[in-house]
């Protein structure tokens, strides 16, 4: 069957028969042949668009967590009495963000990072 599908020539009809045979395998077949359908669905051009968005949507997200951490960090070392140097050089931080951070806390602005955890929950 999934020789047969390569042999389409018609992408959409591939892709759909690859697609039928991926939610079939999902219900009945073996591992590995649920695995070699895919494989051959990721050749095809849909395939390697979803991909591709995945793998966007991953490294964004990773972006963002990473961001998160260093700034929640940044403000730890701030309450800790870091000076904006450091704290820029061992967040990987723009100084001038740092700046701004250390400029919150003296007014009155800076949040600490148990109240930045509950702001996050709420936005999801």
């Amino acid at each position: 069957m999934i020789e047969l599908s390569d042999k389409l020539k018609n992408e959409n009809s591939r892709i759909f028969a690859l697609t039928e045979l991926l939610v079939f395998c999902d219900k009945v077949i073996l591992n590995e042949e649920g695995g070699e359908i895919k494989s051959m669905f990721m050749m095809t051009k849909v395939g390697q668009i979803i991909e591709r968005e995945k793998q966007e949507a991953i490294a964004e997200a990773t972006e963002r967590v990473t961001q998160s951490v260093s700034e929640k960090i940044a403000r730890n070392l701030i309450r800790s009495g870091s000076t904006a140097e450091f704290v820029a050089e061992n967040t990987g931080l723009s100084l001038e963000f740092i700046q701004g951070l250390m400029a919150a806390k003296e007014s009155g602005t800076f949040i600490n990072p148990e109240m930045v955890d509950e702001i996050e929950k709420a936005n999801i």
